[in-house]
């Protein structure tokens, strides 16, 4: 059984190049906090369900997919642009 890596470990490993064989560079961050893509995904659903009315073609159908994609990350952005942030 392989034993876990602390800390001190992990970054004399990623120093050494080790990182390929062992794996101990790995970002393990994602598992324990996505909180941003569950919000950003809500957004997305959300810009779908607006956006749905206007869909009557195939055409119009990616259309209203690609805006409600990108909806959600135009308007953070101009919420940030508006915050001065």
């Amino acid at each position: 059984m392989k034993k876990k890596l602390v800390a001190k470990e992990v970054e004399e490993c990623c120093k050494a190049g080790e990182c390929c064989k062992d794996n101990c560079c790995k970002n393990e961050s994602r598992a324990h906090g996505a909180s941003g893509d569950t919000v950003y995904g809500m957004g997305v659903v959300g810009a779908f369900v607006y956006f749905f009315p206007q869909i009557t073609s195939i055409t119009s159908f990616f259309m209203v997919l690609i805006k409600s994609i990108f909806w959600p990350a135009i308007l953070v952005f101009e919420a940030l642009t508006l915050l001065k942030l």
